[in-house]
């Protein structure tokens, strides 16, 4: 990699926990860089929601997400000033939803979704897909003494509808695990606790992904890094700084690096 624009995943992540109404763990902003074959990609996606119904005060809740995800393609001379990574822009997806929140037992909280939208080329901003998802995640978050525990699980039925061309449906099985501890650093005047987490996705029935020479295996992909933040979140400026993920993606043929703001489940 030489270079990792990833101040665009930054911004995108303060504006997306400052819309007044996303929870702590709900940012879901990222920054994804990978070499496929010598070709340099990068993937953003930020996940602002709305919290129409909140569990604190009812049995169940109602969130709504706006999931948007934006595709650079060969980062070459492409640096860190944002005009150029928007400029350099290949496709920009769009797919709104709606999600529930359900508490059930033992500090487990049940989020089935739907999301459905279109992808747009930036060049002259025609659908050529329209994608579309269906399942559920489910979390887990213990605390004993100082440190804390996240278990997250999910599975969704996904589709895409190539524009007059075919149509793809796959399955995906997500689990995950993080454990912080916290510590005697002080960020603006609040402890930093510091994690470690592992997430393993499996995707049954999605075709490698075409490249240049051999096809990008995407059947099992694997991710495991650290994490940082402080509980009560500081703010700067009037900005929530949100948790920080970094890690390390990997697959058959497939490695990345990725920043995100959440434990996506």
């Amino acid at each position: 990699m030489r270079r990792f624009p990833a101040w665009g995943a930054v911004v995108l992540a303060l504006i997306a926990g400052n819309l007044g109404l996303a929870a702590d763990d709900d940012i879901r902003t990222s920054s994804t860089v990978g070499d496929v074959q010598g070709r340099q990609i990068q993937i953003y996606r930020m996940t602002p929601s709305w919290t129409v119904r909140s569990t604190e005060d009812h049995p169940w809740g109602l969130r709504l997400v706006f999931p948007v995800s934006a595709s650079v393609l060969d980062l070459e001379g492409v640096g860190l000033d944002l005009e150029e990574v928007f400029a350099s822009l290949q496709s920009v997806t769009v797919t709104p939803g709606v999600e529930f929140l359900l508490p059930v037992r033992d500090e487990w909280v049940l989020k089935p979704f739907v999301e459905a939208g279109a992808t747009v080329v930036t060049g002259d901003f025609s659908v050529t897909e329209r994608p579309w998802s269906l399942g559920f995640r489910a979390r887990r978050d213990h605390q004993r003494r100082d440190w804390r525990y996240s278990l997250g699980l999910a599975a969704s039925f996904r589709g895409t509808t190539v524009v007059d061309g075919p149509s793809t449906t796959y399955t995906t099985l997500e689990a995950g695990f993080e454990a912080r501890q916290a510590t005697t650093i002080m960020v603006l005047g609040n402890p930093m606790d510091v994690g470690a987490y592992t997430i393993v996705r499996h995707n049954i029935g999605l075709e490698d992904l075409p490249a240049l020479d051999d096809p990008i295996a995407v059947d099992w992909l694997y991710e495991a890094g650290l994490s940082f933040g402080t509980e009560p979140r500081p703010e700067v400026w009037g900005f929530a700084l949100p948790r920080t993920y970094l890690g390390f993606r990997w697959g058959a043929n497939l490695q990345a690096v990725r920043l995100s703001f959440s434990f996506p489940f």
